[in-house]
C-alpha cells in the first residue's frame, strides 16, 4: 500500500501557526468580553403579534384583533396604542383597561370615556412591555359599563 509523502515543517512555520492560534484565541476571548462588558448578552426583545381586545359589556366578551407585528421591541419599553373602539349596542362608559398577558402593563389616563350607539371613540393605551423576551400575542380586557 502507498503512504502519502510526508513534508517536513520548518521550525519557522510551526512557530507562526502556534503565533496564530494564540492570536485567535485572545481575539474570541476579547469579543465576548465585549459583548458582556456592554451589557449585549441581556438585551430583550419584545415582538407582539397581535393585540386582542377583549371588550367586556356585561355578561358579553367581544373580541377584536388588531394586527401589531411591524415593530420588534425592547423590554421594559413605554409605548402607546390606540385602539379604536365602534360601539354596536347602546350608549357605553369605558371604565378601565387591564392586560391578562403575563408581563405586560397596560394603563390609560383618558378613562372614563363615554362611547354613544354606534360611535367610534379611541381608547390610548399606554403599554409597558416585559423585561424578558416575548413572542406572541398580547390579551387586553377592556371594561364598559351602561
Amino acid at each position: 500500500m502507498l503512504k502519502p509523502n510526508e513534508v517536513g515543517y520548518s521550525s519557522d512555520f510551526n512557530e507562526k501557526r502556534k503565533i496564530l492560534a494564540v492570536a485567535s484565541v485572545i481575539v474570541i476571548v476579547l469579543a465576548f468580553s465585549l459583548v458582556y462588558g456592554m451589557g449585549l448578552y441581556n438585551a430583550k426583545t419584545v415582538n407582539v403579534l397581535y393585540i386582542d381586545v377583549n371588550i367586556h359589556t356585561g355578561n358579553t366578551v367581544k373580541v377584536v384583533q388588531v394586527q401589531y407585528n411591524h415593530d420588534t421591541l425592547n423590554g421594559n419599553e413605554h409605548i402607546t396604542f390606540n385602539f379604536a373602539y365602534h360601539n354596536t349596542g347602546p350608549a357605553v362608559t369605558v371604565d378601565s383597561i387591564q392586560s391578562a398577558t403575563q408581563g405586560f402593563t397596560v394603563t390609560s389616563s383618558q378613562l372614563p370615556i363615554n362611547a354613544g350607539q354606534g360611535q367610534t371613540v379611541t381608547v390610548p393605551m399606554n403599554i409597558l412591555t416585559p423585561d424578558f423576551n416575548y413572542a406572541g400575542n398580547l390579551l387586553i380586557n377592556l371594561y364598559t359599563s351602561p
